[in-house]
């Protein structure tokens, strides 16, 4: 994730093509497999925590395990 101008930011995609799989686009990788990417804006973190169901992933930010600061040209 890029934040080039102040509240703006960009996400990278991948072609899956590439890897085999056509008409298809992947975001994130099996690494976030069956987790749900937390962005909190006003800490500028992004985290992830476990994802089973859409009930969990909506109880709270207990467990999250941080991947780091965003920062421009990150």
């Amino acid at each position: 994730m890029i934040s080039p101008k102040g509240n703006q930011y960009w996400f990278g995609f991948q072609d899956a093509g590439i890897h085999g799989y056509k008409d298809m686009i992947i975001f994130g990788d099996m690494v976030i497999s069956n987790k749900v990417v937390v962005y909190d804006m006003e800490k500028q973190a992004i985290g992830w925590t476990e994802h089973n169901s859409v009930e969990e992933a909506c109880g709270g930010s207990e467990g999250l395990s941080p991947i780091g600061r965003m920062h421009g040209g990150l």
